[in-house]
């Protein structure tokens, strides 16, 4: 990690906790953390787990990432700071990570403050640590996902609205494939379960660290960083 991507990351950060955004999210996401872990883990007879708190978190990230990723980049594109920023001694790589991480670092707060949930569980109950771990991590590791995309999807246009649909087409493309896998034929209905982003969950959802999934998530998030970044190349030349 270079200077210049530290440099845009505290930028990043500074924008988004210093507007509403950030602090409207974490509310929002705290509240019906709040409802979801009184009604699924502290009544009697209930799973003393955080496995239905993360599977609430990584639906309500699904619908609020392209909402707080749309701006990264089509922003700075229609404000002309883009333009600005390619013509300093800034890679595009830079800036894509600077984005990614700023906004990365939002999600990793809110997790920090479901914190609270597992020192509960703990004062209560006799739950096991390593499940909440590998929980915690699958809801990461979709998180940076979700945002990989998002900032794909700002870097090709100046409009925040459009930039937010995309995001939600790709996410849901991903999210949903699976359902179509039973008409496909065997061998395409495999690939289409492979990728679909809901699929590799269930194993952090059950306390299970597999490589294989944790692999997806990185190899996914790394090929549309990717994507960003070669459509911010192709911005200089435009």
């Amino acid at each position: 990690m270079t200077a210049r991507t530290l440099a845009i990351w505290k930028r990043e950060v500074l924008s988004n906790f210093t507007s509403a955004r950030a602090y409207v999210m974490c509310a929002l996401m705290m509240f019906f953390a709040a409802v979801i872990f009184w009604f699924g883990s502290l009544q009697e007879g209930r799973d003393a787990s955080m496995r239905g708190i993360m599977g609430l978190f990584v639906f309500l990230l699904l619908a609020i990432t392209p909402i707080l990723t749309m701006r990264t980049l089509s922003e700075e594109t229609s404000r002309g700071t883009l333009e600005l920023l390619l013509t300093s001694p800034v890679k595009e790589v830079d800036i894509v990570l600077g984005k990614f991480l700023g906004t990365l670092s939002v999600y990793v707060v809110l997790f920090v403050l479901t914190g609270i949930f597992p020192v509960i569980l703990f004062q209560v109950s006799t739950p096991e640590g390593g499940p909440m771990i590998a929980q915690y991590l699958g809801m990461l590791l979709c998180s940076m996902a979700f945002i990989s995309v998002g900032i794909f999807a700002s870097s090709l246009t100046s409009s925040q609205v459009v930039a937010a649909v995309v995001s939600y087409l790709v996410l849901l493309m991903f999210w949903i494939s699976w359902f179509f896998a039973p008409a496909m034929p065997s061998t395409l209905a495999a690939v289409v379960r492979e990728i679909a982003l809901i699929e590799h969950l269930d194993n952090f959802g059950k306390g299970i660290v597999d490589a294989v999934d944790v692999f997806y998530y990185l190899a996914f998030t790394a090929a549309f960083l990717f994507l960003a970044v070669r459509s911010v190349e192709a911005r200089r030349w435009t």
